[in-house]
């Protein structure tokens, strides 16, 4: 008996197996910055932001919050739709070594509750537009920041 059958399905040419770089997640956005520094890394309403844009705005946030008192191995929870600042935060916090906790910003209250208590989640980023949820949230949990951004923020 075949111990991986799922390899029997795979296209013609696809490994099986693929040795991956012994580099972190954050630094393909660096090198991607590095060698395609004016390419679109995001797309919305018509808007873009570059490699270069993306990298140095990660860098600005990860800085941000080692500011703010967030260290190296500590849970930030994300709880935002599909927009640039999604990139934005999970690039950012895993560059100041945090752990990204990413939630479905359609969660109600009890769904982010124990995702927040499960995960151990001391400061989170989300929208201004569901500033009364998270904040409900934060008296319920033991969250101990929140960090808010408009849709339009990561154009301004």
């Amino acid at each position: 008996m075949n111990p991986k059958p799922w390899l029997d399905h795979y296209d013609r040419g696809v490994p099986a197996t693929i040795i991956y770089p012994a580099k972190t997640v954050h630094s393909f956005l660096s090198d991607a910055a590095a060698h395609f520094p004016d390419q679109a890394c995001t797309t919305f309403r018509d808007n873009q932001l570059t490699y270069r844009q993306m990298d140095r705005l990660t860098d600005k946030l990860a800085a941000g919050l080692l500011l703010l008192g967030v260290r190296k191995g500590d849970r930030v929870g994300v709880v935002l739709p599909n927009i640039p600042q999604f990139v934005i935060a999970f690039y950012g916090i895993l560059k100041m070594g945090g752990i990204v906790v990413a939630m479905n910003p359609q969660y109600k209250i009890g769904e982010l509750e124990f995702q927040v208590a499960n995960a151990g989640v001391k400061t989170l980023i989300g929208l201004k537009a569901s500033s009364d949820l998270l904040q409900q949230l934060k008296e319920r949990t033991g969250l101990g920041r929140l960090i808010m951004t408009d849709v339009d923020d990561a154009f301004k």
